[in-house]
């Protein structure tokens, strides 16, 4: 996972609006300073790579406004991984011909839970289950915000965020 941070030079605050199509993003810079030592620009840090071709595409970003302050390579969390891997074994399953598809079953034998690991006998790929405690949907909605960017609004309900964390490998423990 690439970690951009992003700088406006000379401004100590900005908010600023860009557009992407119909949609704008709405993009805080801040943390700008002007010392003895020199200028520290007003930055805005993301590793989403919807945001970062969004910044990048604009404008602002073009005419030299907003510029690229610094890179970091950040490796990939349990979930992202665990996401990557089931992404990987759907393209390999539609891609293998019909003979070579594994035997799909309803029993429960083709999948077990122990702690968190799980076995998906259907792909034939371990997932890794990630628990994680929480006490309300607020809480789960906070955490698939924050860890994988999900839009709050698609995380209204307690189902909606159980469905969005197996989605990303997260099981929630409700307390």
């Amino acid at each position: 996972m690439i970690h951009k941070i992003y700088g406006v030079d000379n401004l100590i605050d900005w908010a600023v609006s860009i557009k992407a199509g119909k949609a704008t993003m709405r993009v805080h810079f801040t943390g700008g300073a002007t010392t003895a030592r020199g200028i520290v620009p007003a930055t805005f840090a993301t590793a989403d790579p919807v945001k970062q071709a969004i910044i990048e595409k604009s404008n602002y970003f073009k005419t030299g406004q907003i510029r690229v302050v610094q890179v970091i390579e950040v490796p990939d969390d349990s979930a992202a991984i665990a996401r990557k891997e089931r992404k990987a074994a759907r393209i390999a399953a539609k891609a293998a011909s019909p003979a070579e598809k594994p035997l799909q079953s309803t029993d429960t034998e083709n999948r077990t839970d122990e702690g968190e690991n799980a076995v998906d006998g259907a792909e034939g790929v371990v997932v890794k289950k990630v628990q994680v405690n929480v006490t309300s949907v607020e809480d789960a909605k906070d955490y698939l915000v924050d860890k994988f960017g999900i839009a709050s609004s698609k995380l209204r309900t307690r189902a909606a965020c159980i469905a969005a964390g197996e989605e990303n490998g997260i099981e929630f423990i409700w307390s």
